[in-house]
């Protein structure tokens, strides 16, 4: 590490902002002076592998694992966030965020085209679940309408089209009848006696 970045990270020490992260900076990025001379670290686990979460301190200008954040994890370094500035304002490093096309889900970076419940903006719609494989699908007992393309009850059609109905041979039951709003099959007179009986 140049002097210049050694200064500027101390200086961020004094500024009482963010000490921790900054002090694992200054540890990561400089070899130890020892005996008057520069020495190379020993290996420890954290110096092996990039950071995996989102709002980690990060410097793309410190050549290791430790201090960049993990492609294969969906991040980047954004400069614009950083997590301690030294004595004149200035940002130290940047912090870890999701990269362009994804989104934090549960402390993980996940596709923009996925759900997750916990995102407001993300979640999926009515009567529907985010699956194992990131998706929206319809909870049980419900199926996609072919009308609304909204999850709907089986054995409804709220539109009032046969259409709304998953079998090919069935009705939608008109508001006038004891059954609105229901599939029934169509039978030998359209579906009249299905959607007109008391149950």
């Amino acid at each position: 590490m140049d002097h210049e970045r050694f200064d500027q990270l101390t200086k961020g020490l004094a500024t009482g902002v963010g000490r921790r992260r900054v002090l694992k900076g200054i540890i990561g990025g400089a070899a130890a002076v020892v005996s008057g001379g520069l020495v190379r670290r020993s290996t420890l686990a954290d110096d092996t592998v990039c950071q995996t979460t989102t709002g980690v301190y990060c410097n793309p200008a410190i050549n290791q694992a430790d201090h960049q954040c993990c492609a294969s994890a969906n991040l980047e370094c954004n400069l614009n966030h950083p997590l301690a500035r030294d004595a004149n304002g200035d940002g130290i490093g940047g912090s870890c965020q999701c990269a362009a096309g994804f989104f934090e889900c549960d402390g993980h970076c996940i596709s923009t085209e996925h759900c997750c419940d916990s995102v407001l903006t993300h979640a999926c719609g009515t009567n529907e679940v985010c699956g194992a494989t990131g998706y929206c699908h319809c909870i049980t007992d419900f199926h996609v309408s072919t009308v609304s393309g909204a999850c709907i009850a089986n054995g409804t059609c709220p539109s009032g089209l046969a259409t709304e109905c998953s079998g090919s041979q069935q009705v939608c039951c008109g508001p006038e009848t004891n059954k609105p709003g229901k599939c029934v099959g169509k039978g030998k007179d359209g579906g009249n006696r299905a959607c007109n009986m008391s149950r």
